[in-house]
Parts: C-alpha cells; sequence; structure tokens
C-alpha cells in the first residue's frame, strides 16, 4: 500500500526535468504520505532539496541536502553531487575542495560502489574544481588567456569516457565559454 521512494523520486525527477515545478511541488507535498513511513522524511527532504536546486534557490537547497539521512550510497552520491554544483554556482571554492576530499575518502571507502560509478564521479569532481578555478580567474587572468584554457578543458572532457552528469559540465563550460570569449573590434557607426 506504499509507493516505493524510488518511484516517487523517478517521478519528481520528470517533473523537474520538464520545468513543472509547481506541478513537481504539488506531487512532492500530495504523495509524501504515500511514502513508507521509515522513508517518508528523508525521501521528502531529498526531492524538495533537488527541487529548490533546479529552481536555482541553493542556499534552500544546501539546507535540505543536510538534513537528508542516506540509505545507501545512490543517494548519497546524488546529494552529495548536487551539494558539489551548488558550490560551483556560487563559487564556493573552499567548500568544493573540502567536499572533493571527502567525496575521494567515501569513494575510496566504499568498496560497494561499482568501480565505474567511482571513475565516473572522480572525473566529474576534476573537471567541476578546474571549471571553477577559471571562473574564479577571471578576476587576475585576461579574457583569452581564460577562454583557451576552458577550450583545452573542454577538448579533454570530449575525449575522456565516462563523466556523471556530463550534460550538466559541458553546459558550465559553454557559459564560462560564453562570458570569456575574446572581444572582437567591430567598428561603431
Amino acid at each position: 500500500g506504499y509507493m516505493d521512494h524510488h518511484v516517487y523520486k523517478n517521478i519528481a525527477a520528470n517533473g523537474l526535468f520538464l520545468k513543472k515545478y509547481d506541478w513537481t511541488y504539488e506531487f512532492l507535498n500530495s504523495y509524501k504520505r504515500k511514502i513508507h513511513p521509515e522513508q517518508q522524511e528523508n525521501a521528502y527532504t531529498y526531492n524538495m532539496a533537488k527541487y529548490h536546486y533546479e529552481k536555482e534557490e541553493y542556499r534552500q537547497s544546501m539546507k535540505l541536502i543536510q538534513q537528508v539521512a542516506f540509505p545507501n550510497w545512490r543517494y548519497h552520491l546524488g546529494a552529495k553531487f548536487m551539494l558539489l554544483r551548488i558550490y560551483f554556482e556560487l563559487g564556493d571554492e573552499d567548500g568544493l575542495s573540502y567536499l572533493v576530499q571527502a567525496l575521494k575518502v567515501y569513494l575510496h571507502r566504499h568498496k560497494e560502489i561499482p568501480k565505474y560509478q567511482s571513475k565516473i564521479h572522480t572525473n566529474m569532481m576534476r573537471f567541476t574544481q578546474k571549471m571553477l578555478q577559471l571562473k574564479q580567474g577571471s578576476s587576475y587572468l585576461k579574457k583569452a588567456e581564460i577562454s583557451s584554457r576552458l577550450l583545452k578543458l573542454r577538448d579533454k572532457i570530449a575525449s575522456t569516457q565516462g563523466i556523471a552528469y556530463e550534460s550538466w559540465l559541458k553546459q558550465k563550460l559553454n557559459e564560462l565559454l560564453d562570458v570569456n570569449a575574446p572581444e572582437t573590434h567591430s567598428s561603431r557607426a
């Protein structure tokens, strides 16, 4: 008589993917009580964190992520990598570095995590850190230099097999390339 928390998570994820924020919010609240009581608060809190993340309400998402108890490594990685993307969006290089170190230890200690999963998540951490360093570098590097380094990073990402959240990574890289595109001189009338 209960909805599986994975089904709840997948339905919410589809609603968020379609940017049906009002519908997803209503779904999460209406179906919360249909989740088994032992998983109810955790499933609800995790999915509300994702809801706020997708709406770019990063601070609210962070507060909720901190309340999630992780029933397995999939939830743990999902929540921590949501947090990693938040740190990137907020430009929090210290928070990102600390989280990456903690995640490296977590991936090393938890032998039940398939090697492929460890590899794709490690790749994502490495590239996100490099992107954030370049994003922060705009205060002391010229746009042309940042653009050159971003293009090299884009090539490295393209040649790397298996990266978690690859579409997000590429989207953020393209945004940084747009911001740091060398300015062209045009004649003004």
